[in-house]
């Protein structure tokens, strides 16, 4: 299993452009995505929300962990990593030694024939002097075709071989960039669930505060009830809020189970990660990710190098109607003594048999070969025509992105900052404020929501287009 790794391991880093000195055992998806944000610890720098020692609503339980052999807490490269070793690309990888398999046998020279025969033996009597017959004749022959050497059917069909193996490696390249994609998108929708359970349930206890002083205030006679009805719908609809979020995190949780190829039951787990950026990329034009996804997509040199054995695979059917050739080299011992009265014998022969190609010349074989060329060649144009699309649209989503975290996103933070102070302020002096501390509430959590959505969309808008490029060019 061990050289099988290490095998995909370079085919994924040679077809990105890499050496196999920049591998490292330790982050094992250093193709696409080595070392994300996610996976750094930092301190967040955002104010939390007040923490009101309130008891809240009886919500749904969290499901506990169960005990497997899969981590309780799931970072961004205990992702990346258990992907690697999924089902999926151990399955792709078998079709790198299987093309591996057919390039030796494409290698090896053909066997020699062995023949051995025993002829003119006596059928109704025995052959003698007087009644002779025969003799009989023993033979034992060799043959070996040479036309592959000749006409150079074998360096054509190895050529061929050869091709089709960087292709296999490159489509197994694209497999993994697709399979990590879906990962380190999955990923970040659950981190990105979590947190906004985390929120939903932060607002619940903060209504829950504001609903206790309410229903004080109407006890002293100094609100009506129906204020203390109005807080307690909102109350409810943020119940059902978190009961939403949970399921969200459940359903993003299996997305990403899926993705990480997990076959067996490995109870619930908690995602380790940070939405924070510490350091936001720059824009890249449509024409500059359009050049290097050119240059790194596997698919597309996948089809490029599909084009070279097609016309490998040309030459080879043109060879493959050159006529074989094969020598043969035999040794007779004819039994003469009994059968006519001379010695025993011992003889050699040689020969050569050579097909006449007049009338099958391989042209089927050309012809469809040919045709299989012109495919390859069109295929090329129509990927690059939806790779362009394709780039177009994850480098306009990753710019949109970059301009909600760089423009929107320090005026958000202000506003939940002031949010928290005007919660802070009113916090113990409701009457006369209910309306206003509700509404200041509010306004923290949709900041905040907003927030975490952006800085979520910013990541996933990120590996997307580094996906759709075929490279880590955005870190």
């Amino acid at each position: 299993c061990g050289s099988k790794l290490y095998l995909m391991i370079f085919m994924l880093f040679s077809i990105a452009g890499c050496t196999v000195q920049d591998y490292r055992p330790a982050p094992l998806g250093g193709f696409l995505y080595a070392g994300g944000s996610a996976s750094t610890e930092r301190p967040s720098t955002e104010k939390s929300a007040p923490q009101i020692d309130v008891a809240a609503p009886k919500l749904q339980p969290e499901t506990p962990s169960v005990a497997s052999e899969h981590p309780a807490v799931l970072t961004f490269q205990d992702a990346i990593t258990e992907t690697l070793s999924s089902p999926a690309i151990l399955s792709a990888a078998e079709n790198v030694t299987q093309a591996s398999a057919a390039l030796w046998t494409a290698s090896t020279p053909p066997n020699p024939t062995l023949t051995v025969t025993q002829t003119l033996n006596p059928l109704n009597r025995s052959f003698t002097v007087q009644h002779e017959g025969g003799p009989p004749q023993f033979d034992a022959g060799i043959s070996f075709p040479i036309d592959w050497l000749l006409f150079g059917k074998r360096s054509a069909a190895m050529d061929s071989a050869k091709l089709e193996t960087d292709v296999v490696g490159a489509e197994f390249a694209n497999l993994v960039r697709q399979r990590l994609a879906a990962t380190v998108v999955a990923f970040y929708d659950a981190l990105e669930a979590q947190e906004l359970l985390k929120l939903a349930r932060q607002d619940v206890k903060n209504l829950q505060h504001i609903y206790a002083l309410t229903e004080r205030q109407v006890q002293l006679g100094a609100l009506a009830s129906i204020e203390a009805d109005r807080i307690r719908l909102v109350l409810l609809d943020s119940v059902r809020e978190v009961q939403r979020r949970e399921v969200a995190v459940q359903a993003s949780k299996a997305t990403l189970r899926a993705a990480l190829g997990r076959t067996s039951e490995a109870g619930d787990f908690e995602i380790k990660g940070e939405l924070d950026i510490a350091k936001v990329e720059n824009p890249l034009s449509v024409d500059d990710a359009f050049k290097l996804a050119e240059q790194y997509r596997p698919d597309i040199v996948a089809t490029r190098l599909k084009i070279n054995k097609s016309e490998a695979d040309v030459h080879f059917e043109e060879r493959k109607a050159y006529p074989t050739v094969t020598p043969m080299l035999g040794y007779t011992r004819q039994f003469q003594e009994k059968a006519i009265g001379f010695p025993d014998v011992n003889a050699w022969g040689g020969g050569i048999s050579v097909s006449l190609p007049l009338f099958d010349r391989n042209q089927g074989g050309i012809k469809k070969a040919n045709s299989m060329l012109a495919q390859s060649r069109y295929n090329l144009e129509n990927q690059l025509a939806q790779l362009r699309g394709e780039i177009a649209q994850a480098t306009e989503n990753f710019n949109l992105s970059h301009s909600f975290v760089t423009s929107d996103m320090p005026a958000r933070i202000a506003a939940a900052k002031s949010v928290f102070e005007r919660i802070d302020i009113t916090g113990f002096g409701l009457a006369g404020h209910l309306l206003e501390m509700l509404d200041a509430q509010r306004n923290y959590r949709d900041v905040t929501r907003s927030a975490i959505m952006d800085r979520a969309g910013y990541w996933k808008s990120l590996h997307r287009l580094n996906a759709a490029i075929g490279k880590q060019i955005l870190k």
